[in-house]
């Protein structure tokens, strides 16, 4: 009886060797994707910190923080969102959010953009995400 259960791992153990070699050369990653960097993330919320209202239509704070990161990055994705947050009387608010995609922008670029950003939009803070890509641009 002990003999076959032994055979039976030592099958199970060569099996799960073999299976291990074929997929050792597999790669989630698409070779074909040759650039590596740095995405940041911008998540601006347009209520203003003394009274949680929103002072300027979405359309003009649009043109100005569009305006404020292209001082500093040569590019952007932005999409229109919204959020929501418990304010400091624990009361849930919602506001409308823009949310920007930028590559190409080093630490101290970004750092400039949110320091604009707080202080036009007058913010207490703008949440921001850092993420490593792997990039290309896809053309033929």
């Amino acid at each position: 009886m002990g003999s076959v259960i032994y055979k039976k791992l030592g099958i199970m153990l060569v099996v799960f060797s073999i299976t291990f070699y074929l997929l050792s050369g597999c790669s989630i990653v698409d070779k074909n994707f040759l650039n590596q960097g740095i995405k940041w993330v911008i998540f601006l919320g347009l209520n203003d910190k003394d009274d949680y209202i929103q002072k300027m239509s979405i359309e003009e704070s649009e043109d100005i923080a569009s305006d404020i990161i292209l001082k500093y990055a040569d590019g952007y994705t932005k999409l229109n969102g919204e959020g929501a947050f418990k304010n400091d009387k624990n009361i849930v608010t919602t506001e409308n959010s823009l949310i920007y995609h930028i590559y190409f922008a080093s630490k101290d670029d970004i750092s400039k953009i949110m320091d604009e950003l707080m202080e036009v939009f007058n913010q207490e803070s703008i949440l921001v995400e850092k993420y490593k890509v792997d990039y290309d641009f896809y053309s033929k």
